[in-house]
């Protein structure tokens, strides 16, 4: 981002594009603002799916509207927990060039799924935090050119950006970061293994086993603590039971092709009498 030049920076995949006049609402919101100038401005996208043609409401509208209940709403993340429970997608955020000078940041180059880390370090290095909910883009899903459907081995470079996550939360000691950490360790995980080749799947599921094997036990403290107050039943469920698979090397085999994942989740919906799903 050295060559920048503007006031802030956006970003954008090559497969989405911009809602109609992202940049003058932002403009707008940006005029209107009376505070300090935002660090970071949080955009609604909406999904595009490429077979069916139909768009649909991003994963985390909810509970964007929550913490930004009105356009152009400003908030300090410090006092926000909930913004870091946000999808982590980097291109739904507009940063401000000086911000990024005064924080140093720049993404880990040559790596998948790099917007992890930077979710969680711009936030906590962030005091102004804009939300725009009327403007953002469309991302679009259900393409087999896209990174999200990669399911090779670039599926390990999970671990590379979980290393640098983890880090950084225990240098800066960040103990309110535990759950929302935890979180995304644990959704991350699950999906990764869930959508990796067979061929690589195992050798997968062997190094998450030995991450969660040695996280400090205050993530897991923080994770139960905070779950079921958090997250709906179906995802507080799904959590414990990923932790307990994961953690029991005995019980790792569960991950190891479709098959087998499919068998268990449907045995512990069937033993917890659950009417959601599991996964």
């Amino acid at each position: 981002m050295g060559l920048v030049e503007t006031e802030y920076v956006a970003f954008l995949d090559s497969d989405d594009w911009l809602m109609p006049q992202y940049v003058e609402k932002l403009v707008l919101y940006l005029e209107k603002n009376k505070g300090p100038r935002p660090e970071i401005i949080m955009m609604l996208p909406e999904i595009f799916h490429e077979g069916s043609r139909v768009t649909k409401d991003w994963y985390d509208k909810e509970l964007f509207e929550q913490i930004f209940p009105e356009n152009g709403m400003v908030v300090n993340p410090g006092g926000k927990a909930e913004l870091y429970r946000l999808e982590v997608n980097q291109c739904r955020k507009v940063l401000r060039m000086d911000f990024v000078r005064k924080t140093h940041f720049s993404f880990r180059e040559k790596v998948k799924w790099e917007d992890v880390y930077p979710h969680f370090y711009l936030l906590s290095n962030c005091t102004v935090c804009m939300g725009i909910g009327d403007a953002g883009f469309y991302y679009r899903i259900g393409s087999g050119s896209q990174i999200t459907a990669s399911r090779g081995k670039d599926r390990l470079d999970l671990l590379l950006v979980i290393d640098d996550l983890l880090r950084y939360v225990e240098s800066e000691k960040r103990q309110d970061l535990y759950f929302p950490v935890m979180r995304i360790l644990v959704r991350f995980s699950i999906w990764s293994i869930r959508m990796a080749d067979t061929e690589i799947r195992k050798g997968l599921v062997h190094k998450v086993h030995y991450l969660f094997k040695g996280l400090p036990s205050v993530y897991y403290r923080a994770l139960k603590k905070e779950v079921r107050k958090s997250c709906s039943r179906a995802d507080a469920r799904q959590y414990e039971l990923f932790i307990i698979a994961i953690r029991y090397r005995i019980l790792n085999f569960i991950f190891y092709d479709y098959l087998w994942q499919d068998m268990g989740e449907k045995l512990v919906k069937k033993i917890l009498g659950a009417g959601e799903r599991v996964a």
